[in-house]
């Protein structure tokens, strides 16, 4: 089944490295193909032919579902004719406003349009005059001038027009004039109430904390996952630290929360919320607290998730709890690569463009290299023991991320931070632990009693910038090489495995697995074989 659920992926993942997307006729062929092969699927009984053919269905299906996916969304793109012309909208502001020195930057959501042209459904503004009160929910009319998403192709740099074509945005452009407007619509999309309450929590964040609150920006990030106000100095030195994964909603800190919240639900139903004596049938007899909690752990990461707006750290957590909170429900126990297989398939399913985002590789990485080198555990006594026993599967955990990401983070940023180790053990606590927990609390009480918890939380960031700044001086503190090629990168791999595998391999096979890993380290040449082409928009 592992291989199936990542045929899919790798059939999306290879849709995403053509130039151009196939023909339509080509679409109708593969899914008469696709349609043939489940047919034959269902009535073949050999075993090895059917697993071939359901791997082989899986990637195919895979390539159509992604080449669909794009399709609709282009055909919704702005026409080349209705470029540089002054164009009449109705419609609100779908998404956080970003300012900067030409003024706010927002998605736009486009109900109607002057003439009943057919405009694309989302759009990307920039408006130099807007309103300080900016906020989604906001319905306006505009004229703007539009143009169809387009932007730079330069080998291994960001390409705008790729990210608008995963965002779902057919065309940007800005505001001319503004002919009516705010009217009140956040009540009438799920959406633009959620992004309404992110922009909420934004604004309670900042007034809470003076005006010059350094790290205001990362409180943020930290519990709506808004990282645009971030100082482009603070990430540098969040990368070369190698931290950066946890200066924004992270799968770690939503399984915590989620986590908390499950220990409290299961608490509370399993003493009837303290009515047990006054009910002729507690709770726990109609529904067992264990299963009340799986659904209050799932529905309260799915709830932080939405507030960071299903990025790929939060999609893949909650898709991973909520597959594993369902194979509990059902009183099974599956592997930890089913479960992360599970997870993968349907991140593609919701959002196929993820699959080129470092973020997912990482994410996913990440997860799958803790269950490779995750051990058994030991029985301990005594509260020292056991605290001596964490700190040591922290170490290792830490150790093995640190190793097991260091192909991949070459390959897809050509560097690698050498103090990430001690960075992160010293970052992993006090954010997770207090910065981010004290973030949430004060993101949703009054404004007079968050003030001083979000100010222990800004100078936990102070100290700890003040600290991360200290390891990242050295000009050592970055381990820098060009991209390897395909045989570098494939040993380096087999290395990795050697090296978080001890249970199968001796000390002295472990050296080899470092020694395998060394020539994606002294990489000293591009030969090309790397270069991924994308999606012609």
């Amino acid at each position: 089944m592992r291989l199936i659920l990542l045929a899919f992926v790798a059939g999306c993942w290879t849709l995403q490295q053509k130039a151009d997307l196939p023909p339509a006729t080509v679409l109708r062929v593969l899914a008469c193909v696709i349609g043939t092969c489940a047919l034959c699927l269902a009535g073949w009984r050999r075993r090895l032919p059917v697993r071939a053919l359901a791997i082989a269905l899986a990637f195919a299906s895979g390539f159509g579902w992604a080449a669909w996916r794009s399709e609709m969304r282009m055909h919704d793109w702005l026409a080349p004719t209705l470029e540089a012309q002054d164009l009449g909208v109705r419609g609100v502001v779908s998404g956080l406003p970003a300012w900067g020195v030409t003024g706010a930057r927002f998605a736009f959501t486009i109900e109607h349009a002057a003439g009943n042209l057919h405009l694309p459904p989302r759009i990307v503004l920039n408006w130099r005059e807007a309103p300080a009160d900016l906020r989604p929910g906001q319905r306006y009319r505009f004229t703007v001038r539009l143009r169809r998403p387009r932007g730079l192709a330069n080998p291994y740099g960001f390409e705008y027009a790729y990210w608008l074509l995963a965002q779902g945005y057919g065309a940007t452009g800005y505001v001319r004039a503004s002919r009516e407007g705010p009217q009140e619509a956040v009540h009438e999309r799920l959406a633009w109430r959620i992004e309404a309450q992110r922009a909420s929590i934004r604004d309670h964040i900042r007034a809470a904390l003076p005006a010059d609150a350094k790290f205001a920006p990362v409180l943020v990030a930290l519990v709506i996952g808004d990282q645009r106000g971030i100082d482009a100095e603070d990430w540098r030195l969040f990368t070369r630290t190698g931290i950066g994964h946890l200066v924004s909603i992270s799968g770690l800190h939503i399984t915590m929360i989620a986590g908390m919240a499950g220990a409290l639900v299961h608490r509370a139903w399993r003493h009837s919320f303290g009515m047990g004596r006054a009910m002729r049938r507690p709770l726990p007899l109609w529904l067992p607290a264990k299963r009340v909690a799986l659904i209050g752990a799932v529905l309260t990461a799915l709830a932080y998730g939405l507030l960071a707006g299903l990025q790929i750290p939060a999609l893949r957590t909650v898709a991973m709890l909520s597959v594993a909170a369902l194979a509990v429900w059902s009183g099974r126990t599956p592997p930890a690569s089913m479960v992360l297989a599970w997870a993968a398939f349907v991140a593609m399913v919701l959002d196929p463009w993820a699959v080129m985002a470092p973020g997912f590789w990482l994410s996913f990485g990440a997860v799958a290299v803790i269950f490779l080198a995750a051990g058994r555990e030991e029985a301990v006594t005594g509260w020292w023991q056991r605290f001596g026993a964490t700190l040591a599967a922290a170490a290792r955990t830490q150790w093995a991320v640190t190793i097991g990401l260091v192909p991949l983070t070459l390959l897809l940023f050509r560097q690698v931070s050498v103090v990430s180790p001690l960075a992160n053990a010293l970052a992993i606590p006090v954010v997770s632990l207090l910065v981010t927990p004290l973030a949430l609390l004060g993101a949703v009480i009054p404004v007079a009693v968050a003030g001083p918890l979000l100010g222990i939380a800004h100078q936990l960031m102070v100290w700890l910038v003040a600290a991360i700044g200290w390891l990242s001086e050295p000009s050592w503190a970055v381990w820098e090489a060009a991209r390897a090629g395909w045989l570098a990168t494939v040993l380096a791999a087999a290395g990795v495995l050697i090296l978080l595998a001890p249970a199968a391999f001796g000390a002295r096979m472990r050296v080899h697995g470092l020694l395998l890993v060394l020539p994606m380290l002294v990489a000293s040449g591009d030969d090309g074989a790397d270069a991924l082409p994308r999606l012609a928009v």
